[in-house]
């Protein structure tokens, strides 16, 4: 806005300095037509005074003191007119400036409610996402577990009655078969054993900490897309909104969980060849009666050899895989709740954002239905001084037109 706009009263009018450095008077003048030409359409009426500040000043008095006194005439009576007149211009381009804030600031509520609504939208869209990728993973990595224990498992209850089959090797002919129940017992129970601590125990460590990898890089999945999303919003926000990091430290509990387990686990010695079966009963009791009798040894002998080679023993097998077994059954529960929390701080952030949107969107809703329903109390006092504006610019105006006419 141009001070011509502003203060239509004020007379702006310039002088050209250092005209010394310019070659003739001709050349003078045509720098003041010039500017002229370019303030023209500002300050139409302006003129311009060329001066030296190298000559003496008494030399150019006369022509600064015409200048002055021509376009600045000075009336004492007509001094404190020009001041109100200055201050009411002002203050009614103020009255104008208010209004237009108010539409401003109608607009600003508008447009603050329409943009939060949309990214609010958006925020509900990610925290449904999250809440299908954290039960997504849960089942991948639960069903990925359970995967590992049911080999394991399926190897175990494979190979133990293979092994106690394969105990039959201790039978002989010369065994002494009063005690051979107890012996083969003894056997039996050192061929699990060394099953167990050699080949079982090892195998499901290693395929425990490969599970342990594969969840890793499932969630290094997750948090891969979760860092993309919060670029994304973050970029809508124009400002760090959300971060959306995950906790990886799960990974770290559950390594040393798996650990402690694999660690502690201790083989029961099992009641193979001393139960109260029907067959073994038979066997014991036979083995008692004819076992000092030489000629009877190659029937016990083959009578055993036929019992331990043909028992299932899906009882034992059963018993040792329940036992062996329970400690990571009892993790498996857990996992859904652990795989959970790994989400849960995101998830939470989510939430809480929503949550501030929400608040922000019905406050902005509330001041925006206030300021519509309730004009009057922006208004009303800009109405009352705009009636003083109009009584002083009606008070200058008389006293001008009375000293014009006095």
């Amino acid at each position: 806005m141009s001070n011509e706009k502003f203060a239509p009263d004020i007379n702006v009018h310039f002088i050209l300095n250092k005209v010394d450095l310019i070659a003739s008077d001709a050349n003078t003048q045509a720098t003041i037509n010039d500017i002229k030409r370019k303030v023209v359409n500002i300050y139409p009426e302006a003129d311009i005074l060329p001066y030296s500040s190298l000559h003496p000043f008494s030399q150019q008095s006369s022509k600064l003191n015409t200048f002055v006194n021509t376009h600045y005439p000075f009336d004492m009576k007509e001094k404190p007119n020009k001041r109100t007149a200055n201050v009411l211009t002002l203050i009614r381009h103020i009255l104008t400036d208010l209004l237009h804030k108010r539409e401003e600031m109608e607009k600003g509520f508008i447009y603050s409610i329409q943009w939060n609504e949309d990214i609010l939208g958006r925020l509900k869209g990610l925290s449904l996402k999250l809440k299908d990728l954290q039960h997504e993973k849960v089942e991948t990595i639960i069903a990925a577990y359970r995967t590992l224990l049911k080999e394991s498992k399926t190897e175990l209850m494979e190979t133990i009655p293979r092994l106690l089959k394969e105990s039959s090797e201790y039978i002989k002919e010369d065994s002494d078969f009063k005690q051979i129940h107890l012996n083969l017992n003894e056997k039996m129970n050192e061929k699990i054993q060394s099953y167990i601590d050699e080949t079982l125990l090892p195998t499901v460590y290693h395929q425990l900490d490969t599970w342990v990898s594969a969840s890793h890089d499932e969630f290094l999945e997750s948090q891969s897309f979760l860092v993309e999303m919060s670029e994304t919003f973050n970029d809508i926000y124009q400002e760090k909104k959300l971060s959306l990091q995950c906790d990886f430290a799960l990974l770290d509990d559950w390594r040393r969980d798996l650990d402690r387990m694999t660690g502690r686990i201790q083989f029961e010695k099992e009641n193979i060849m001393l139960k109260k079966k029907p067959a073994q009963l038979i066997l014991k009791g036979a083995g008692r009666l004819l076992g000092t009798m030489n000629q009877s040894n190659n029937m016990l002998y083959n009578q055993y050899k036929k019992y331990v080679e043909n028992e299932t023993y899906e009882e034992v097998t059963t018993s040792i895989a329940n036992k062996l077994f329970l400690p990571f059954e009892l993790f498996e529960k857990g996992l859904s709740q652990d795989i959970s929390s790994f989400f849960q701080g995101a998830i939470q952030e989510v939430k809480d954002t929503i949550a501030e949107t929400e608040t922000i969107i019905q406050d902005g809703k509330e001041s925006l239905d206030n300021m519509r329903s309730n004009p009057e109390v922006f208004y009303d006092p800009l109405k009352l001084f705009e009636v003083n504006l109009l009584q002083q610019e009606f008070s200058l105006q008389a006293k001008k037109d009375y000293s014009r006419t006095g």
